[in-house]
């Protein structure tokens, strides 16, 4: 403990404080547990809580924080929500464009400031994108103007900015505050500050996110910590929140240690369960979690999850996802955790089975369990084999009453195409009845409509005309080396719900997807998503060049009549610019299209010698307000054989 006397003007009540350093010395890093302010002339004390580092290497790298009082009552894991802010500094392409020198920003709005903020720990190199997340005391989003500058120092600390990017996710606003002019002493008009103005038909706006403070506890027994990324889904009776990634510069999740993270999350109201998974990619990725505490910053309101069990491949029930129910305000009574019994009937057909990775996603009243692995069979032996049934045990949070299933594989080793029969969920509760969810079709790359993934509701009739059509374009860009032989995926979200993550492995008029200048074609079914939100596209790195210059990707819905497209313009690459290799995209343009309709046509092939065809057999339908064209009914797979039944869909004004 370190006692200082400060004499200086009277400020009144404290309500904030900012505390930093200047990150010089040989160790500078400092974790902070508290500071206590006696006002002598008031005779009142304060407490600020900080419980954080502050270091380039620590946390979340930030060398300086806003502190806010304790209020009376509240508890030693309390912390006052501060706005956070997400910060993107691009640096220029010019020579010598980058800069040693300490950067620092001040944010405006029409009443308010900020202070001084540096951005510790930021390379400001040539063409580099940097990217920071700082915490400020008001919310002054959207912002009127931004001060940018530095202190001048080390070698050559003249820089070129090309613009910087303000996202305030509690408001949901991103303002883009170009610049393009050196801040140097020795060039143009040798100014090292700059006041950006904000380019208003550059913002965007996505929903505003609430922020939390999660604390997860890893159990105080023998090799319970992890070194695997750990990841988290809120559900909440409003919605469900996407992928919760916790990371942090410090050494987190080892055993009887108690980790902190503050996250911004969709507003998903009152919470009444937690996925909670880890990748298993580390030598050490075995987890033994204790509990998991989140408090929502705007309500004050905590919520506990209980867990007390491993997420491993090699304890327990060897699974590495877990669903905790919530406990706290709001909540009378926690919902039970269940057991689905999930029965897999594979088809009867030459080459129905497959050695490929299934997966499935169980969707009910309380939500979806997530795409959850089909590994270990109750019954054994080789899995999806031709007409055989597989059992698989799924626990999960009470979804109540069931309502689709999306289930799939990835394609991987040779054969992979599967004929699934159907598929039976069998809750533990017997409130809840078993529901049966029909397919009867293939799963294959090169039979049927082409598609690994299927959503499969408890109708069993026209089950394409419950889906809604969505028609993806993707163009790689026309630039040097632009294409990638990497593993790209998409997940879309709407106001609906979402897809889960889609391999994008069969495009409809390629084999060679991604290609420097091609645009690549793909069609995917799902439950209607209502209008889009976002997007993420991304790949996973692999193979040789893969990096990937993604020009821009356009989702057609004809049967809501929109087109969404998203500019991209931008590399995915470990090695180019802020090194992402995802992306999270909002729409730039929503183009208004007549709507069509969807019709689905069986047709039954005799049984008689000679029955089948190899002609390309069309149809024509004729109404009251006219008549189609001549429409070929085609898909991947030998239509027209003998006693044989084919679905095909499809899509008119």
């Amino acid at each position: 403990k370190d006692e200082f006397t400060i004499e200086c003007p009277s400020v009144g009540e404290i309500n904030k404080i900012l505390i930093a350093h200047n990150n010089k010395g040989s160790a500078p890093g400092w974790f902070l547990d508290r500071i206590i302010i006696e006002d002598l002339n008031e005779h009142r004390i304060y407490e600020f809580p900080c419980y954080k580092w502050l270091a380039t290497d620590e946390d979340d790298g930030q060398i300086s924080r806003f502190l806010f009082p304790k209020k009376g009552g509240a508890d030693d894991k309390h912390v006052t929500a501060g706005i956070p802010y997400n910060i993107t500094i691009y640096t220029g392409d010019k020579s010598n464009a980058g800069t040693d020198a300490r950067v620092y920003i001040v944010m405006y709005n029409n009443e308010l400031s900020s202070s001084q903020i540096f951005l510790s720990d930021g390379k400001f190199e040539r063409k580099s994108v940097d990217t920071f997340t700082i915490d400020g005391p008001e919310n002054l989003s959207p912002l009127t103007a931004l001060d940018i500058g530095h202190d001048n120092t080390g070698i050559g600390p003249g820089w070129y900015l090309d613009k910087a990017v303000v996202n305030c996710p509690s408001t949901g606003i991103e303002q883009t505050f170009p610049c393009n002019a050196w801040l140097a002493d020795d060039t143009g008009d040798k100014r090292i500050e700059r006041r950006l103005k904000e380019d208003l038909s550059l913002r965007k706006i996505r929903p505003p996110t609430v922020p939390w403070y999660i604390w997860v506890y890893t159990s105080d027994i023998r090799g319970a910590g992890t070194d695997a990324e750990v990841i988290l889904v809120l559900y909440g009776h409003n919605a469900k929140s996407d992928n919760i990634k916790l990371r942090s510069k410090s050494d987190t999740f080892e055993a009887g240690q108690c980790d902190e993270f503050k996250v911004d999350v969709a507003d998903v109201g009152t919470p009444f369960k937690l996925r909670v998974s880890h990748d298993n990619k580390k030598l050490f990725s075995p987890w033994h979690l204790d509990r998991i505490e989140m408090e929502n910053l705007n309500t004050n309101k905590r919520y506990k999850f209980h867990c007390g069990r491993w997420l491993s491949k090699d304890d327990d029930d060897k699974q590495i996802i877990r669903e905790l129910p919530a406990e706290g305000p709001g909540i009378s009574k926690p919902l039970p955790i269940v057991k689905y019994t999930v029965d897999v009937h594979t088809g009867n057909k030459t080459g129905a089975g497959t050695d490929a990775n299934v997966f499935i996603n169980i969707f009910g009243e309380c939500g979806d369990t997530g795409e959850r692995p089909l590994e270990y069979s109750v019954k054994g032996g080789n899995k999806f084999e031709k007409n055989k049934v597989d059992s698989f045990i799924i626990e999960a949070v009470s979804l109540k009453q069931l309502r689709k299933i999306r289930i799939g594989h990835d394609g991987s080793n040779p054969g992979a195409g599967w004929f699934l029969d159907k598929v039976v969920v069998r809750p533990e509760d017997q409130r809840y009845e078993s529901a049966t969810f029909e397919c009867n079709r293939w799963l294959a790359t090169d039979e049927d409509d082409g598609q690994l993934v299927r959503e499969l509701t408890l109708k069993t009739a026209a089950q394409h005309l419950d889906k809604t059509t969505y028609n993806v374009r993707i163009k790689t860009g026309d630039i040097f080396r632009a294409g990638t032989d990497a593993d790209v995926h998409l997940k879309i979200f709407g106001e609906n719900g979402d897809t889960d993550k889609i391999q994008l492995r069969t495009a409809n008029n390629t084999s060679n997807k991604f290609e420097q200048g091609r645009i690549d074609h793909f069609t995917f079914e799902f439950d209607d998503l209502g209008k889009i939100q976002h997007i993420i596209i991304g790949h996973n790195g692999k193979n040789i060049g893969a990096g990937w210059f993604l020009d821009w990707i356009e989702i057609d819905i004809p049967m809501r009549g929109e087109l969404y497209r998203f500019v991209c313009n931008r590399w995915l690459d470990k090695s180019e610019g802020d090194g992402k290799i995802e992306l999270d995209l909002t729409p730039s343009d929503v183009i208004k299209k007549t709507r069509v309709m969807p019709y689905e046509v069986t047709v039954f092939t005799g049984d008689k010698s000679g029955a089948g065809t190899d002609a390309d057999v069309f149809i024509q339908m004729y109404g009251l307000n006219g008549k189609t064209e001549e429409i070929i009914l085609k898909n991947k797979s030998d239509s027209f054989e003998r006693k044989s039944v084919e679905i095909f869909f499809f899509l008119k004004q």
